[in-house]
This record gives structure tokens, sequence and C-alpha cells, in this order.
């Protein structure tokens, strides 16, 4: 009995020794030692200038280059509008000569200008314009020479009665004029106008305007 006992007694030790270094051996190989760690080592990341910088840096970093070469100054022309000349004009008792000189310059009939007085001409034209205004045609002041001929009239007897018919005839002694006037260019004519105003309105001052 007691050998029975003995050999129960051991193979329990044997039992419980097998399961005890079993329980250490799955400790050991499920927590491992220090030694057996696996060491994380972590990159150390150095911040690096980059090559190519931005174009703002570059501008700071450069260094100033001051030119020496000297600069040529140019003065800038200053172009002043052209003024119109006004023309310089006689005086009222010297202005005849001044406007014959003129008068070949306003008419391509240039034969017909035999018919304008060249005496006292614009004291002429502003008497007779200034009559002509009131109704009244002052003949003796007219800037033109008078017709060669004469107004005439045709009599004739009608029914009885003495009866006055307009000659044809009479009518041509004006063509001439109307010819000198028809030539005359009109543009240069008023800017005649405007030229001569100033001795125009001396003219007029004499009359008492």
């Amino acid at each position: 009995m007691e050998n029975t006992q003995t050999t129960t007694s051991t193979s329990w030790i044997i039992i419980i020794g097998i399961i005890a270094v079993t329980i250490i051996g799955a400790v050991i190989w499920l927590y491992p030692s220090q030694d057996d760690k696996k060491v994380i080592v972590e990159p150390i990341i150095e911040e690096v200038t980059p090559l190519i910088q931005e174009p703002e840096a570059i501008e700071r970093t450069l260094p100033e280059v001051v030119d020496s070469t000297p600069v040529a100054v140019v003065e800038e022309e200053v172009i002043e509008p052209i003024k119109p000349i006004k023309p310089v004009l006689p005086s009222l008792n010297e202005s005849d000569s001044w406007l014959q000189e003129k008068l070949p310059s306003i008419t391509w009939r240039k034969e017909l200008l035999k018919l304008v007085i060249d005496e006292d001409m614009i004291r002429r034209l502003v008497v007779f314009t200034d009559n002509f205004a009131q109704g009244v045609i002052a003949y003796e002041h007219s800037p033109l020479i008078k017709p060669g001929s004469s107004f005439s009239a045709i009599e004739t007897n009608k029914d009885g009665e003495l009866v006055l018919l307009w000659d044809e005839t009479s009518s041509r002694r004006f063509s001439l004029y109307v010819d000198l006037l028809r030539s005359v260019d009109s543009d240069t004519l008023v800017s005649w106008y405007f030229e001569l105003k100033p001795l125009i309105d001396q003219a007029y001052q004499v009359l008492g305007y």
C-alpha cells in the first residue's frame, strides 16, 4: 500500500511540474525580455534650406547694383499751338491802295473790276449800305460806276391809249454787274468782311453810329 501511495504522489508531482514548465514557457514566449524587444528608432528630420528660393527672397538677398553710367537728360520740346496771324490793316484813309491789290483775288472775271470805283471804297460801301437799309438809293455814293446807258421804255398805242412797255434792251445794261457778282467767291467775301471790320466800324463811327 505504501508503494502504491508513493507512486501516485510521484506521478502528481511530475504532472504538476510539466504543467508549471508549460506555463512558464508560455509566459516567456508571450512576454519577451527587454533585450529581445524591438527598438523603434524615429527618423530625425533636419530642416533643409531649399535650393530654389522665392523671388522675393532672392530680391532681398541680391546686392543693390548702382549704375554709374551718366544718363543724358533730354528736354521735352513744348509745341505751342499756332496762333492765327492777324493781318495788319492800314488806316481808313490809306485803305484804297491796299484793297486794290486784294480785289483781283476775289473774282475770276478780273476784267469786270473796272466797274468798281477805287476811290474811298470802304466809306462808299458803308454810306450806300446805310442809305439802302433805310430805303434810299444814294447813287452818288455807289461803290460801282453807273451803267453807260440809261433806262428806256417803248411807247405804244393800245386801244387808242398811250402805253409804256419795258424795253428789254434796258435790262442788258446790268448784265455785266450781274456777271461780276456771280463771279465773286462768297467764302472769300465773308472772310474779307471780318478782316476789314475794324475799318468798316470806323466808317460807321463817322456817320454817328
